[in-house]
């Protein structure tokens, strides 16, 4: 089901300096905000970090837009982490882990500085696919995301009339091409049966200026024709679970940071983990304007249907 956002909502070194216990950060609970409908508005994550020991960070538009990393966020992931707390960057990226930390040294976001570990759908997706053991697999996605095939037992077939799945990594040329482009090989599919694995539940993403779409868009147009799909990443429960397992640290400890509320407030709300809302990403068209009005932000927020805990324009110390 598409959301009103451009994020979906389908159906599944530096040395850390020396830590001093600090006090829980009196910070309301996620059901008291959204009943009080006023997210408080923070200048710089640094505002929170007393009142935490971890942070799970969304990537794509709070990190790097596609074409670069933004410095002011890796400061403050730098920053995070020397105060002796943990940082596992949480993404909705079809790549799976390996391949995700890769993507990322070139936008100069590095592991033992900028964090601890990370964490995709991609690798989620990977092993669902694995577990189905010697299926035949369908890619539906671009070249770049051929490493999700790694480890594969049944083979990956080129005609979709072979296949027993899709493994939706998300458009071959998503500069160009839109979900009509695919409609007939969705139906194809969906008169074989076939389940789609969707490795990227987001709908679209901002790449630099421009917006271009994602997997979660070709499953919401296969489940909309009445298809099977699975979905991996924000919001469902598994990458959350995971997530904390890697952290090893209680949800009332943990923030979440990221800029789509379908799925990275929504997903950080049902896990019971505070959040912070960026709002220079994905959602910036609709909330208009650098003045973030609060009156746009609270209309967006009652569309969606959830909220989260703090607000800020990007991610900075």
């Amino acid at each position: 089901m598409a959301s009103p956002s451009g994020k979906a909502i389908c159906s599944e070194s530096h040395a850390p300096a020396a830590k001093t216990p600090a006090p829980m950060l009196a910070k309301p609970s996620v059901r008291q905000t959204v009943a009080e409908g006023q997210p408080s508005r923070i200048a710089g994550l640094g505002t929170l970090a007393h009142g935490f020991d971890a942070l799970l960070c969304d990537v794509w538009g709070v990190v790097h837009d596609g074409i670069q990393g933004f410095p002011d966020a890796l400061d403050c992931l730098d920053r995070w982490r020397a105060s002796g707390r943990k940082v596992v960057l949480v993404s909705n990226s079809p790549r799976p882990n390996q391949s995700l930390e890769a993507q990322l040294r070139d936008f100069g976001v590095r592991k033992g500085i900028h964090f601890d570990g990370v964490l995709s759908a991609g690798e989620l997706a990977r092993e669902a696919a694995i577990a189905e053991g010697p299926k035949a697999c369908y890619h539906l996605g671009p070249a770049r995301d051929n490493a999700i095939r790694n480890g594969l037992k049944g083979p990956v077939v080129d005609r979709l009339e072979e296949a027993d799945y899709i493994l939706c990594t998300g458009f071959r040329h998503d500069d160009r091409e839109t979900v009509a482009d695919y409609l007939g090989l969705l139906r194809q599919a969906h008169a074989r049966e076939l389940p789609l694995l969707c490795a990227n539940p987001d709908l679209t993403v901002h790449r630099g200026a421009d917006e271009v779409p994602c997997a979660g868009a070709l499953a919401a147009a296969y489940e909309a024709l009445g298809g099977q799909v699975r979905q991996f990443g924000k919001p469902y429960p598994a990458i959350y679970q995971r997530a904390l397992q890697m952290i090893e640290t209680a949800p009332d400890r943990v923030i979440a940071l990221g800029d789509g509320l379908d799925t990275d407030i929504r997903g950080a709300r049902d896990a019971g983990i505070a959040s912070v809302f960026v709002t220079s990403g994905i959602h910036r068209e609709a909330i208009g304007g650098a003045e973030r009005a609060d009156d746009a932000l609270n209309a967006l927020f009652a569309t969606a249907g959830v909220r989260p805990d703090w607000v800020i324009d990007r991610l900075v110390w």
